[in-house]
């Protein structure tokens, strides 16, 4: 149905603005250029609210929060190191029924239009909704940018949870830039904080049980490549249960052989892949089970390492 002008007016004027919760571990030399970057937005957040899972905040970083947004709250978890689920689980708590909001990391820098595009993003919605950009990744050691999805250049939606899932299926990195209208109460009913490393896909693949992903890939904020990401401790075995969570939740519907043959490929590529870097064919812990064409696809490949590496075992058993 066609807008009338009224009609527009009367959504857009449904919410202003956007909130943030912003998560940090106390990392000052992080915090200060996010907050700088709240503090340049075109359009200021509702509300600013801020978990700290780190060292206590010095009282000159506080003020700065504090005038970074007309509303802010500070909150601590528990105890410093509590982890990012504790902490975002306070933050959720803390911003009860306020929506839209956004996550950001105190690693991250804002672009000057985030919260205005968001915001107008979301006055454009009737349903309940998930939104999520492409980011720039920077370094410490260097000022460039670059897009972390540079192979997604159009926008898609992501209807439901069987088509969310088949997505993630192909690759674990997940969908950066999330803001969410649905309420914070719901989010938190769909936190698995048994997946720690990469809880932010299972999330978004449960939150697709209430609502639409969105994705556009304009870049509407950078992210910090830096030494400790908590994705870097993601091992073969954390991924294991990654593909364990995806079989289980698409059984019987209309996506699950899609899902388990892209899975297969995954543990094929990731085996070889290990073969190549460690020289042998065993020692290898995590689960490998695949057809035999994936194996003559991977080799393909990487043959004159994995001919040398099953020569070394040869060698090795005999020696035995």
């Amino acid at each position: 149905m066609r807008q009338t002008p009224g009609r527009v007016a009367g959504i857009l004027n449904l919410a202003d603005s956007i909130s943030l919760l912003l998560l940090t571990a106390g990392r000052t030399e992080f915090l200060r250029e996010c907050v700088e970057s709240i503090q340049r937005q075109s359009r200021p957040p509702l509300r600013l609210v801020v978990v700290n899972d780190g060292p206590a905040l010095s009282r000159k970083v506080e003020n700065q929060l504090r005038s970074a947004c007309p509303r802010v709250e500070l909150g601590q978890t528990s105890r410093p190191k509590s982890g990012q689920w504790a902490a975002f689980r306070k933050g959720l708590e803390a911003l009860g029924e306020t929506q839209p909001f956004a996550i950001v990391h105190d690693d991250d820098r804002l672009k000057q239009d985030f919260v205005e595009t968001l915001a107008i993003f979301a006055n454009r919605q009737v349903e309940p909704w998930i939104c999520s950009h492409n980011l720039e990744v920077f370094s410490n050691k260097s000022p460039e940018t670059f897009p972390i999805l540079p192979t997604e250049n159009q926008s898609f939606v992501l209807q439901d949870f069987e088509e969310t899932c088949l997505r993630y299926s192909h690759s674990f990195i997940p969908f950066p830039g999330t803001c969410f209208g649905i309420s914070p109460k719901r989010l938190l009913e769909r936190v698995r904080e048994e997946y720690r490393e990469m809880a932010d896909v299972v999330l978004l693949c449960e939150c697709a049980r209430l609502a639409k992903i969105h994705f556009d890939p304009r870049p509407i904020y950078e992210y910090r490549r830096h030494e400790g990401q908590v994705s870097d401790r993601m091992n073969h075995g954390m991924e294991d249960r990654l593909q364990d969570y995806l079989l289980e939740t698409v059984r019987g519907t209309r996506v699950e052989r899609q899902v388990s043959l892209i899975l297969e490929k995954r543990r094929a590529e990731r085996y070889f892949a290990y073969v190549w870097e460690a020289g042998t064919l065993g020692n290898y812990v995590y689960r490998k089970n695949f057809r035999w064409y994936r194996a003559l696809r991977c080799i393909r490949n990487r043959k004159v390492k994995l001919i040398n590496a099953l020569i070394g075992d040869i060698f090795r058993l005999k020696s035995k």
